[in-house]
């Protein structure tokens, strides 16, 4: 069975992005990049199970606020 591509799924992209985007400017998480990714993997892996080939590493360079 083919691998899904993972641009099917870009407005999920973009929401995972405005998640991020509350994290890094909210002053009651301090621990930001820990809570990151928390979330970057969460993503990973319900992408996965979807039949999504991504990585970590391939969804972070698809986020502008994971870095």
């Amino acid at each position: 069975m083919p691998r899904k591509d993972i641009q099917d799924v870009a407005h999920c992209v973009y929401m995972i992005d405005l998640v991020l985007r509350e994290v890094m400017t909210s002053p009651h998480i301090t621990n930001k990049a820990f809570a990151t990714q928390c979330i970057i993997e969460s993503f990973v892996r319900i992408l996965r199970g979807e039949g999504y080939a991504v990585t970590d590493a391939r969804l972070k360079q698809m986020l502008a606020y994971a870095h």
